[in-house]
């Protein structure tokens, strides 16, 4: 059974390496080599002061299962690496 992955974007308004992280993650699930599951959180909402203080410089990140896999800019092949690295040592665990 495939496991599917928990992926967190914190993301932001006006922000055009968010929508290009965006881009890289569809492009992610087209290949079908990762499951997952997308929560995107604007740090810019109301109840996201938290998101906002420790993100305000640094987006777009991401995590997968809570731990940070990535920031900036995201490259479709690299990206995918990364995630099924985690779903390999998630499964080892």
């Amino acid at each position: 059974m495939q496991r599917i992955l928990r992926l967190t974007l914190f993301s932001g308004r006006n922000c055009s390496l968010c929508d290009d992280a965006m881009e890289v993650l569809r492009s992610v699930r087209d290949r079908k080599r990762v499951h997952f599951q997308l929560d995107v959180v604007n740090i810019h909402e109301d109840g996201n002061e938290e998101y906002r203080k420790k993100y305000k410089y640094e987006i777009p990140v991401l995590l997968a299962n809570g731990s940070e896999v990535g920031r900036h800019r995201f490259d479709t092949e690299a990206l995918e690496s990364t995630l099924v690295d985690v779903m390999e040592k998630d499964e080892g665990s």
